[in-house]
């Protein structure tokens, strides 16, 4: 079976990225899984688009997750005031990261990945499924959006699937990150 190589929170830092890349020594038929925040806070955000777009290309059947970062990317990016490394990445790269995929599975593994976490709850309020990605999530109401973002920055959830506020958290309280 091939090598399943999940790297998450990247966020903008290409130097070290690369270093990892070479530590784990990727060869043909790994499969990587770039679970989200692969921007924003380090040096160079859109390096690390680019080179993620890169290695999905070269090692086939490799993803890239939304994450947190990556929502408040598309948010910001539409906001007139907005500056600094958005303004370095392109419409393309900005259309990919619109519409990267919520969660990936991992069939052979039975995973189901996702950036930030899963509670249980979440399913009773999408019987048809998860949105795909985010720029379907964004044709959701609001509410609904809200929900999707859950995804992404799930902490904590209670023994009955509620999220839990980072804070308020007690120790029967499930930990995800």
């Amino acid at each position: 079976m091939a090598r399943l190589i999940c790297i998450g929170d990247v966020h903008g830092h290409l130097d070290e990225l690369n270093a990892l890349l070479l530590q784990v020594q990727v060869r043909s038929g790994d499969r990587l899984v770039f679970l989200g925040d692969m921007v924003d806070r380090g040096p160079d955000s859109p390096g690390v688009i680019r080179r993620v777009r890169g290695l999905l290309h070269t090692f086939p059947g490799s993803t890239a997750l939304l994450g947190n970062h990556e929502s408040q990317l598309v948010q910001l990016a539409k906001r007139p005031d907005c500056d600094g490394w958005i303004r370095d990445i392109t419409d393309e790269e900005f259309r990919w990261v619109t519409n990267l995929p919520v969660f990936t599975r991992d069939p052979d593994r039975n995973f189901l990945m996702v950036h930030g976490g899963l509670y249980p709850r979440y399913f009773k309020h999408y019987p048809c499924g998860v949105p795909g990605d985010w720029a379907a999530a964004l044709a959701l109401p609001r509410k609904q959006q809200e929900r999707t973002r859950r995804f992404c920055r799930v902490r904590y959830c209670d023994p009955a699937g509620n999220v839990v506020a980072l804070g308020e958290e007690t120790p029967q309280d499930h930990f995800w990150a």
